[in-house]
């Protein structure tokens, strides 16, 4: 689990990381919460890591992909959120292929990354 909590890690420090790295406030989006039913965000995640709330590092990527889901979701296609969001998904898949490919001390055996991330795309 170490290694994708390391990955949520060199996520927040990423260029594209900046609307994800604290939850959405009603301030800044009034009507979010009407349409998001469960928000998340890179904060919340590291602090449900740090509370040992994740039973799993596949718990931790359901909620890298429910952030991205959201994102997709709320923002409209082109703007500089919806484009953030879409380029750190991207980077997050070619880490995650990077750490199945290289079965990092058998934390991640092969084949378990790409289940998690095909059944994100099957809801």
């Amino acid at each position: 689990m170490k290694v994708i909590e390391d990955l949520v890690s060199e996520l927040m420090k990423n260029d594209n990381a900046w609307p994800f790295l604290k939850p959405v406030t009603v301030k800044e989006a009034p009507d979010y919460f009407e349409i998001i039913n469960r928000p998340m965000d890179l904060s919340t995640i590291k602090y449900k890591i740090y509370r040992f709330e994740y039973p799993d590092q596949y718990s931790i990527i359901d909620d890298l992909r429910l952030m991205f889901d959201n994102c997709n979701l709320y923002n409209s296609p082109n703007t500089p959120v919806h484009n953030a969001g879409l380029s750190l998904e991207q980077y997050l898949d070619q880490r995650l292929e990077q750490i199945e490919n290289a079965s990092i001390n058998g934390d991640m055996p092969e084949g378990k990354i790409s289940r998690c991330h095909a059944k994100r795309n099957s809801l």
